[in-house]
């Protein structure tokens, strides 16, 4: 009698994990029907979602279905990484399929995710963010594998995060140094090994390759820094910038209403923080054996060669070489990613500068960066021509 009253409770318990994996109650998302994109859920099949691998990670973007509601929030999570504080519209309809890759089927593994048996946090910032999180729609399942990843040595606050989302104002400075003679040679000796894979990456989308040129070079010099900071250290760190005991901690009271501006500019990139760790959470839960810690990336959480956040990445990541992965790391993903954000946001078939303009202001708000991508791919447009890639 003692075995099979376990051996009920355990399949009660299974069933009630299984129900709510079932119902997406660990990840609530507008219904189909409130997103104005008008992505049928119906002409989706339950379960083909692609593979995604980014430095090694394995996990599933989102569901067609789940990623037009995720693209009607009205919020920063749109833009490729942020910059500045502007807020954004929804981009507008999708009208291409989703990818098709490797098809996966399996259900998450939940195991070390829900315990009864919590690990200590020793860490005070650590605990204050679990308690923090209990004021918002945060489920079991996502506390959970929040508290895991928490417990991990490599987890740490980063106060430093918090001061530079305060301190970072865009200016024409921080870019006008790929403008020189020497930024467009390092491209075009860049276009001569990797022109191929850039072409035909890029085609299906129809951007120019000396556009995604400008913007691999701007965002990450050609590949070579791509960010040193833990975009898991990022998300948690800034996701306290609005607990009020954080909030004096590194905006300490200076008299009467003067750092107004900097509190409400913090409860904004918080808010906009907790939903990046959110997906981050759920993309590592959709596949085996993640580790969220082991992505690095800018002091704003942007990861990659094209410097996506992980609501871009889901959304507009693209599989460029065929092999069946999203990496951002690998240049043929990165560029078709890249090309599909754009296109996705406007990019008009045309020449013209205006909606160029306001596409790349999709990807990135300041009009600085806009700028200098478009004057840096009009030197590059002249040098191109004629000059064969090498593979």
């Amino acid at each position: 009698m003692g075995i099979m009253l376990a051996v009920a409770g355990s399949l009660l318990i299974w069933n009630g994990v299984n129900r709510r994996f079932k119902t997406g109650s660990d990840r609530p998302n507008q219904t189909a029907s409130e997103s104005p994109l008008n992505v049928e859920a119906s002409s989706y099949q339950e379960g083909a979602i692609p593979r995604i691998v980014v430095r090694g990670l394995d996990f599933a973007p989102l569901h067609p279905v789940e990623q037009a509601q995720h693209l009607d929030r009205q919020d920063l999570s749109l833009e490729a990484h942020p910059t500045t504080e502007k807020s954004v519209d929804a981009p507008g309809t999708i009208t291409k399929s989703p990818p098709q890759e490797t098809i996966r089927t399996d259900r998450p593994d939940l195991t070390g995710l829900i315990t009864d048996t919590p690990t200590p946090l020793k860490d005070p910032h650590k605990r204050l963010l679990i308690d923090w999180l209990a004021g918002f729609d945060w489920s079991d399942t996502e506390i959970a594998q929040l508290r895991r990843h928490l417990s991990d040595p490599r987890a740490a606050f980063r106060p430093e995060v918090l001061k530079v989302n305060v301190n970072h104002v865009e200016s024409e400075d921080l870019y006008t140094q790929h403008l020189t003679s020497e930024s467009v040679e390092m491209c075009l000796e860049f276009w001569e090994t990797q022109g191929k894979k850039i072409t035909t990456a890029a085609a299906p989308d129809k951007i120019p390759p000396e556009i995604i040129l400008s913007i691999l070079k701007v965002e990450t010099n050609l590949g070579k820094y791509p960010g040193r900071e833990s975009v898991f250290n990022v998300y948690w760190s800034l996701s306290l910038a609005d607990n009020p005991r954080i909030l004096n901690e590194i905006l300490p009271q200076k008299g009467s209403g003067s750092d107004d501006d900097e509190r409400k500019r913090l409860k904004r990139r918080a808010a906009w923080a907790r939903s990046q760790l959110r997906d981050l959470l759920y993309m590592s839960r959709r596949g085996t054996g993640v580790d969220p810690l082991g992505t690095v990336g800018s002091w704003a959480g942007a990861f990659g060669l094209p410097q996506f956040i992980p609501t871009s990445y889901r959304a507009y990541g693209r599989d460029g070489n065929g092999d069946g992965v999203i990496d951002l790391d690998d240049i043929e993903d990165a560029v078709a990613s890249i090309a599909h954000y754009l296109e996705v946001n406007g990019w008009p078939k045309g020449k013209s500068l205006k909606r160029q303009r306001k596409a790349l202001l999709r990807y990135n708000h300041s009009t600085f960066y806009a700028d200098c991508i478009l004057a840096l791919s009009d030197s590059l447009s002249h040098r191109l021509n004629g000059l064969q890639p090498i593979q």
